[in-house]
């Protein structure tokens, strides 16, 4: 169940997700999240979420959430009924992952600091 999520999304925390722990967050893009908790005794109901980002971005999804709440089956997959739920697809990962982005932001600080080098403070 959770080998679905985890090979559909672009899962943010934990780092190395395993199949022991229960919670996943999720990029919905490059600024919206959710946090998901699921129940290990019953992994196919609605699990707790936590929506993090801008109001813009996660106040339409609220809007879906209350519109598709009593939509939730228990015999579909979890991911296309958090899918359905909030309305909108996952983030697939990006290539390279987090150490592509990384990367990215290190880099370009870094390039910013180079000319500072030679300063005394």
């Amino acid at each position: 169940m959770l080998d679905e999520i985890d090979n559909n999304t672009w899962i943010l925390e934990p780092e190395w997700p395993t199949r022991s722990s229960v919670m996943r967050r999720i990029a919905f893009g490059r600024s919206a999240s959710v946090q998901i908790d699921l129940d290990p005794y019953h992994p196919r109901a609605l699990p707790e979420y936590k929506l993090m980002g801008p109001d813009h971005v996660i106040n339409p999804i609220r809007q879906n959430i209350i519109s598709q709440l009593a939509f939730w089956d228990l015999e579909i997959s979890l991911l296309d009924n958090l899918q359905g739920l909030f309305g909108t697809e996952f983030a697939k990962k990006p290539p390279g992952g987090k150490d592509s982005l990384v990367h990215t932001l290190g880099f370009a600080i870094s390039h910013k600091l180079v000319p500072l080098r030679g300063l005394k403070c």
